[in-house]
């Protein structure tokens, strides 16, 4: 499909047969209104009704609309009898983010902008199959395979090795699978296998479930959308590689528990497709485990409760059990220490306005970086003493590990020593990030042994 949109003269969006009314927006007087704020706002909303009905169309949810419209020389968007040219429609939706907009129109408005970044690169230009499979996750596909696949046709090559053979006749969780794990072998970086925490697959929990990162905000638009959606926002990771908002990325603050000491290279066919290969060491066990934070209106509560498993509460503010814990719940992101009342002001902040809100990019509170690094984690306690915040699946006596390829560490759980390991999720773990000495002398000498080992 991709070499037909290329040729095309014309790309028609065909929206049904309703009527709104899209032929004014291609009116000059439009495009060039810059005198006042006022008369802005009347055109704007003038055409605001028309707009946000075009924009409820299920067409704008769909994967295959990326390389329709990205590949395209000429789009006109076309309601009944009405039509409007994709260049019109985007000056728009730019210009209606001055008004209140709901959560999807949002949605679009990054899709129009991602798709504008697109068209402007050349084709020759290289991109990465999974930098397109982040950007556009949000997408709805009626075969969940196409949430990789639906991509291929913007590549300058398209990439075969991170595609197993024949997707179509394996099943949706093996393809995932394989691109998993194909990602990581070619990086050397485990950052894919770091954003499957509350994403995972059902069988792989190392392997991203690239459906269910579709928006729940196409629910109301996509009825298809319904049975691969994730029901829950998944917590924000300490750190991805920069693939999605994480703790480090946002505060600026960087772990180091690896020393960029790659992942091992490993050959998947090798293995089942549910393993990965991976190396590394377990430096602690856990103990004792948290409540699960996962409520606003709780804040304060959970907090105090977990004080208690750290040992707390404590009379000084200085008191170093009480440096270590909160540096923990602020995985070392925030210098101050917090005072006596600050778990129900923090509460107060929190029910003021959510770190997960659309355009919340920056961490630049003591409370919006608790809720970042907290929000669906579990506090806990390792054998060695160490404090640490791990998914909400943390149990006692889970394993943290350090793999090569992750400056952050793992959770990873068995039921018994003999079985095999599986995936929970990252961890901040005060103490372990940020390796001391030189690892890889230290690997080579023999000061730090490590493991290779399968997860599945």
């Amino acid at each position: 499909m991709d070499s037909i949109y290329q040729r095309a003269q014309k790309v028609i969006v065909w929206l049904g047969k309703g009527s709104v009314q899209l032929n004014h927006l291609d009116n000059p007087v439009f495009n060039v209104i810059r005198n006042t704020d006022d008369e802005r706002e009347m055109v704007i909303e003038s055409i605001r009704d028309s707009v946000q009905e075009l924009l409820r169309a299920r067409w704008w949810s769909r994967v295959s609309v990326v390389q329709e419209i990205a590949l395209a020389r000429s789009v006109v968007v076309r309601s009944g009898p009405n039509e409007v040219s994709w260049d019109a429609l985007t000056i728009c939706l730019r210009r209606l983010t001055r008004i209140r907009i709901h959560s999807l129109d949002a949605k679009i408005l990054s899709f129009v902008d991602s798709i504008a970044e697109l068209k402007s690169l050349n084709r020759d230009h290289e991109r990465s199959l999974l930098d397109l499979a982040v950007r556009f996750r949000d997408r709805v596909a009626g075969n969940p395979r196409d949430k990789l696949l639906g991509y291929l046709g913007l590549l300058q090559q398209p990439t075969t090795h991170s595609i197993v053979q024949s997707p179509y006749r394996k099943t949706t969780e093996e393809v995932f699978a394989h691109f998993t794990a194909s990602c990581i072998s070619s990086s050397g970086s485990l950052a894919t296998m770091a954003i499957a925490e509350g994403l995972a697959t059902h069988k792989a929990s190392w392997a991203v479930d690239w459906a269910m990162m579709t928006s729940p905000d196409w629910r109301e638009n996509d009825p298809s959308a319904n049975e691969y959606t994730s029901k829950e926002e998944p917590p924000m990771a300490f750190w991805n590689g920069n693939l999605l908002a994480s703790v480090s990325e946002s505060t600026g603050k960087r772990y180091n528990a690896t020393q960029s000491v790659p992942a091992t290279v490993f050959h998947q066919e090798r293995l089942l497709w549910d393993a990965l290969y991976v190396s590394g060491w377990k430096p602690d066990v856990v103990i004792s485990v948290g409540e699960l934070y996962s409520d606003v209106e709780y804040t304060a509560e959970k907090i105090r409760s977990w004080e208690k498993v750290a040992g707390g509460a404590w009379k000084s503010d200085a008191d170093p059990q009480r440096v270590r814990f909160y540096r923990t719940l602020l995985a070392d992101a925030w210098v101050d220490i917090p005072s006596q009342d600050w778990p129900e002001r923090c509460q107060e902040q929190l029910q003021q306005k959510s770190i997960f809100s659309e355009f919340a990019i920056t961490l630049c509170t003591s409370e919006r970086i608790f809720q970042a690094s907290c929000f669906r984690r579990r506090f806990f306690i390792n054998r060695t003493g160490r404090f640490g915040l791990g998914p909400e699946s943390t149990s006692k006596n889970d394993d943290v590990w350090v793999l090569l390829g992750s400056p952050v560490p793992f959770i990873l759980s068995r039921s018994n020593w003999e079985a095999p390991y599986k995936f929970l999720g990252q961890a901040y773990v005060d103490g372990l990030m940020d390796y001391e000495g030189d690892l890889r002398e230290d690997i080579r000498a023999h000061k730090v042994k490590t493991y290779d080992f399968t997860i599945y």
